[in-house]
């Protein structure tokens, strides 16, 4: 193509694939050896992986200060006095994350002079990596060492369009156009059963939606931990039997179900419907108050996985 210029080698000590959470906290560790140098691609305009696309309302699921790098703190150890988790430590918004990890990258990174920033650029394979705004193209020398941060694959929905079929006529969208209505629905519907739902729930509800007017679809009902349980030493009022609370409920248990039962019984762990097991556990993360108050949903549709979405 006209204007693109040839492939460029360079040799950095390590190539890191994206600039997301993992990414970033590797980084920060690597650059603490004085002599290391390194390249980070990422494919968006931005530091913070799928935080940069999440919905506005997002927080993290943890307090803030067990997130982050090791040589900048994410918040001010405070603990929050409003909202779902008053009188817990205090979890970052998306948007407290994303400035969190432009600061680590222009404050720490990049002054050391030993790390190279590429953004919009999609790494390709083979030790090479393209620029999604010129076209230009990158490769590493053979004694670089090529680190893939990405390999979690980490998603959030506006990444991807949904695995199942929509008409054109369905109003389908992801958590993040909820933040930006024009106007009033007569009736919403969730799909999904983990913590993206629970937070949109519990959204449309502080929004003063009535809860008759919330449909849930659960393809399979999963079960949550306690945040409170969850909290640093200085903020849990006996933190040593908190432990051995955990501690003899998993080892005491022969079954993962016997374990989230005990844990149940003893507050450390949650499920929408008691008279419901539940069949899947991703670590999502929630607070009494949060989960009494999606609780007031009670249109829950549990038959298996949708297949297509249409606008009656």
């Amino acid at each position: 193509m006209p204007g693109i210029e040839m492939t460029e080698t360079i040799s950095p000590d390590y190539l890191v694939i994206g600039a997301g959470a993992m990414g970033m906290a590797f980084v920060d560790t690597l650059i603490s050896d004085k002599e290391a140098t390194v390249a980070i691609v990422d494919r968006y305009s931005r530091p913070g992986g799928h935080w940069t696309l999440a919905y506005p309302f997002v927080t993290l699921h943890q307090p803030s200060d067990v997130y982050g790098v090791n040589s900048r703190q994410l918040g001010d150890e405070k603990i929050d006095q409003v909202g779902y988790n008053k009188g817990l430590a205090e979890v970052a918004t998306g948007d407290e994350i994303v400035a969190y990890y432009t600061k680590v990258l222009n404050t720490t990174l990049l002054p050391s002079g030993r790390v190279t920033y590429y953004p919009l650029h999609n790494y390709t394979g083979d030790g090479e990596f393209l620029s999604i705004a010129t076209g230009k193209m990158f490769s590493v020398g053979p004694n670089t060492r090529i680190v893939d941060s990405t390999y979690v694959k980490v998603t959030v929905p506006s990444m991807s369009p949904p695995l199942y079929e929509v008409s054109e006529n369905a109003n389908l969208v992801t958590p993040n156009a909820l933040a930006t209505l024009k106007r009033p629905y007569g009736a919403y519907t969730i799909i999904g059963a983990g913590k993206t739902a629970v937070d949109s729930c519990s959204w449309l509800l502080a929004q003063n939606i009535d809860p008759k007017d919330i449909s849930w679809i659960m393809p399979r009902d999963s079960w949550f931990i306690e945040r409170a349980t969850l909290q640093p030493p200085e903020a849990t009022p006996n933190p040593e039997q908190l432990l051995q609370e955990k501690t003899d409920a998993i080892m005491g248990s022969k079954t993962s179900q016997e374990m989230f039962r005990r844990m149940e019984q003893l507050g450390h762990a949650h499920r929408l419907d008691k008279r419901i097991e539940p069949t899947m556990f991703r670590h999502a993360i929630v607070t009494k108050a949060e989960f009494e108050e999606v609780k007031k949903v009670k249109n829950i549709i549990r038959q298996g996985r949708v297949k297509r979405v249409t606008f009656a």
